[in-house]
């Protein structure tokens, strides 16, 4: 999966994120990540095909959201 980064994360602030996730056996974050200053831009870098899930209430408040 595919967890969208809002610009306030700490690793790559003013950059919106796109940091990949492998979720078996547990979840956990890779190395490969996409930046840009813009969000509608990032998701034009995003592979054709994937399904876009609204962030959680639960979700930490730099998450915009998920895709897979």
């Amino acid at each position: 999966m595919l967890v969208i980064y809002r610009p306030v994360n700490r690793e790559y602030p003013g950059h919106w994120v796109a940091r990949l996730w492998v979720t078996l056996p547990t979840p956990r974050p890779t190395r490969r990540v996409l930046l840009h200053d813009s969000l509608d831009a990032l998701r034009d870098m995003l592979p054709v095909g994937l399904i876009r899930l609204v962030r959680a209430p639960k979700d930490p408040p730099e998450i915009e959201e998920v895709w897979l």
